[in-house]
């Protein structure tokens, strides 16, 4: 017969660690980015690359940690949380303080992604050698970030998904899960798609310069032919009468 729930130690073990590979497997996958964007800034050393670069760092140094957080007090907060199924099943308060431990336990991993920053890149720009793909690569590598975490969240709830069925307990993590996966996601994959922006704006740029160019090009040849009629005019006074 299948359990209802389990609190014993192996599943709550089992819980940690399903929760923690799904930490682990972000912390990879966001240092593999974030190396992308770094190699492609120093590549570059263009002011426009830099700043968008250092736009995302600073987002996940900064929002993501208190969009997860706020997230996360909300779960804490509902009767859908570890506490909340003790609760909810009468499991007595022995069970509450179980469910309580390893609430803090989550957080604590939690913590350990979020207090994990990223140094915002600073490299001269004196000398920037761009190319019309340098603003594509970073929404490639924000967008490969993107895909791995949804493959990390949706592995992770297909798990959770498969042994809730004996364990009802493991349903519980399912909101902690996705707010923790879904905070980067989002943020990332705006970033993605505002590159497609960056290089639009980047060969509007080109094509102002291509028309500089030729506006001055067209000033040059006027003035070069004033200059050659004014010449013409002045040698005309020593003509021999």
């Amino acid at each position: 017969m299948k359990k209802t729930f389990s609190f014993r130690e192996e599943e709550q073990a089992k819980i940690m660690q399903l929760y923690q590979k799904v930490v682990e497997d972000m912390n990879v996958a966001l240092d593999r980015c974030i190396n992308q964007l770094q190699e492609n800034s120093a590549k570059t050393r263009f002011e426009g690359v830099l700043k968008a670069t250092n736009e995302i760092i600073t987002f996940y140094n900064d929002e993501v940690s208190r969009i997860v957080m706020t997230g996360y007090n909300q779960w804490q907060d509902s009767m859908g949380c570890l506490l909340g199924f003790a609760k909810t099943m009468h499991a007595g308060e022995e069970a509450e303080n179980t469910a309580r431990k390893l609430q803090r336990n989550v957080q604590n991993s939690l913590e350990m992604l979020l207090n994990k920053k990223y140094d915002p890149i600073s490299i001269s720009t004196a000398d920037p050698a761009m190319d019309e793909e340098a603003y594509t690569r970073l929404g490639d590598s924000a967008g490969k970030l993107v895909l791995r975490l949804e493959e990390i969240k949706n592995t992770a709830l297909k798990q959770i998904q498969n042994r809730g069925e004996s364990n009802r307990l493991f349903l519980c993590i399912e909101s902690v899960v996705r707010i923790t996966v879904e905070a980067v996601i989002g943020g990332f994959a705006t970033f993605s798609e505002s590159t497609k922006k960056l290089t639009e704006g980047m060969l509007e740029d080109e094509r102002q310069v291509r028309s500089n160019i030729d506006e001055a090009a067209k000033d040059l040849s006027r003035a070069g032919n004033e200059a050659e009629e004014l010449f013409r005019n002045f040698g005309s006074g020593f003509r021999m009468r």
